[in-house]
């Protein structure tokens, strides 16, 4: 189906669900702006993991499709109202190519910083960015801040300030967490003031970015699918998320660009620009760009789980983090590792007989023997994870990292660029918070450029960080990991910050001093390891050394 640009329609969201319905599996879009409003798209109630359940507006709703292809030819989709952009369900062979992604509105506000004074500054209004403030609270589209995720910004670099950390404001009083800064916002004397107790942080001339979004509506949602592929797609803004995909096998993404276009401040997107929970097969990143988020560039991951009852064959077993509940994430035929507690020591592998959500963060199973298991052992469905390919792609300016990898299966990182204000590739792995899983076994970083990393936070631009409770009986999480011919450019002087890897590999790299921030020289040398069983090390050109 070819539709026609006309620039007399204004709201070109009903024509589109027709089309997803009633057409042969094919859209084309003459190149134009097409503007999407809420009054005609499909609506449906969604749980994506790491994200807030909610009630969809959606305008390309890709539901139970075998065969999909937008050929959007340059064309931009300009959503006038809150919604996803494409939500990809129970689908497969599905292509999204040759489209801009794009909102009229924010999901963010930006505040200019000036003059820094005794428990608090002076602020001002930034371009496009339109708040009120009653009785010492700030209104914006419409709802009272509550709490916030802020971080000051440098509005001539667009980039986080240099050692200038994220906080979280309260702007409700309501001190309902302790790591939040209760904060007032106030007018005097026809001047606008920001209150609280870490205003003597900020710097004059910044810009406070402020996150004050759920994460309800992302770019690109894609969830228990196959086969689906974006090609040059451009997402300048996206309210959450830009693409996520979960509990789907094969994901290709092939020069997708998820970066600021001018018109909303300096974000492109409020939380990560991609993101994979449980995905399977292969996703694959290749020549994509990632700039301006306030979250990493990509994550993919599985998510533990924690036994709450047991019996002969019956395990009940509870999501850990509130934006994974209502997701189950165990599959007829998954095969499941139990580790003991918090600790990572293995205990035994189950096959998932029956699997169904009975309550929205817990989770029973039927296997043929749960014998051996107890409560409070951590469960992961191990083997249905992702082999990672990333390539020839770049991410910085942004809040806090670059490449997270947390997949049992092979992971391959090459000939990419990494700016970010934190590590540019993590390895994790946690059962304290968000209970992120699969401790990486075959990882090649190689020919990748790491350019000033850690100039917010940190000194390593690849970090190996699992979070769990140490034993002497499992020392090691993280297996396999080669990082071989990469350059890094550096005010630190470190490389590779590694804890509980077994077959740690560092030679080939080079690295020369940069001046782009003052010297802040990593406390323990150009490779920290703890736990760590090294593999071959040599031929690392350090300025250290």
């Amino acid at each position: 189906m070819f539709i026609k640009y006309d620039k007399n329609v204004v709201d070109y969201s009903s024509i589109f669900r027709q089309a997803v319905a009633q057409g042969d599996g094919v859209i084309e879009l003459e190149k134009g702006v097409y503007h999407v409003g809420n009054s005609g798209v499909d609506k449906a109630f969604y749980s994506i993991s790491n994200n807030d359940p909610f009630e969809k507006s959606i305008a390309f709703h890709i539901k139970d499709k075998d065969g999909f292809t937008l050929l959007g030819n340059g064309a931009t989709l300009m959503f006038d109202g809150f919604m996803s952009g494409f939500g990809i369900a129970g689908s497969q062979n599905v292509l999204i190519k040759d489209v801009n992604i794009d909102y009229t509105n924010n999901r963010h506000f930006e505040l200019g910083i000036g003059k820094v004074e005794d428990g608090r500054v002076r602020v001002y209004r930034r371009e496009g960015f339109d708040f009120e403030v009653v009785d010492g609270k700030v209104v914006y589209n419409g709802k009272p801040i509550m709490r916030a995720l802020v971080m000051q910004f440098d509005p001539v670099l667009k980039k986080p300030l240099y050692r200038k950390l994220y906080r979280f404001f309260d702007f409700a009083g309501q001190k309902q967490k302790s790591f939040y800064t209760p904060t007032k916002v106030y007018y005097e004397n026809g001047e606008l003031y920001l209150e609280n107790a870490r205003a003597h942080e900020f710097v004059e001339g910044s810009v406070l970015m402020v996150n004050i979004a759920g994460r309800y509506e992302q770019s690109v949602f894609i969830t228990h699918s196959k086969n689906v592929t974006l090609e040059n797609v451009n997402i300048a803004y996206s309210p959450s998320m830009g693409v996520v995909a979960q509990l789907t096998e094969n994901v290709t993404l092939k020069n997708v660009c998820v970066d600021i276009n001018g018109r909303h401040g300096l974000l492109s997107a409020n939380c990560d620009a991609t993101h994979f929970i449980q995905c399977s097969g292969k996703v694959k990143v290749d020549g994509c760009r990632f700039f301006n988020m306030l979250d990493d560039g990509f994550n993919c991951h599985g998510n533990y789980t924690v036994v709450q009852e047991t019996s002969k064959n019956r395990i009940v077993t509870k999501l850990m983090h509130r934006q994974q509940e209502r997701v189950n994430i165990y599959f007829v035929g998954d095969k499941v590792k139990v580790y003991d507690a918090k600790t990572i020591d293995e205990v035994c592998t189950f096959t998932v007989k029956e699997s169904r959500l009975i309550a929205n963060d817990l989770v029973e199973i039927i296997t043929d023997d749960a014998q051996g298991v107890k409560v409070g052992d951590t469960l992961f469905a191990y083997d249905r994870m992702p082999e990672v390919e990333i390539i020839n792609t770049a991410t910085g300016n942004n809040r806090p990292r670059g490449v997270l990898i947390t997949s049992p299966k092979k992971a391959c990182v090459k000939g990419c660029t990494f700016s970010n204000c934190e590590h540019g590739i993590e390895c994790a792995g946690d059962t304290s918070y968000w209970f992120e899983s699969g401790g990486c076994t075959d990882i090649v970083i190689e020919d990748c450029t790491f350019d000033n990393c850690n100039y917010n936070d940190g000194f390593y631009p690849i970090l190996f960080r699992p979070v769990f409770d140490k034993t002497g009986i499992n020392s090691y999480y993280h297996q396999n990991a080669v990082i071989r011919n990469n350059r890094f450019r550096s005010f630190t002087g470190g490389m590779v910050w590694a804890r509980n890897v077994r077959g740690l590999s560092v030679y080939d790299n080079s690295m020369e001093k940069s001046d782009a921030y003052p010297l802040d020289l990593a406390p323990d040398g150009v490779i920290s390891a703890e736990d760590v069983l090294f593999g071959k090390v040599e031929n690392n050109d350090s300025f250290l050394l």
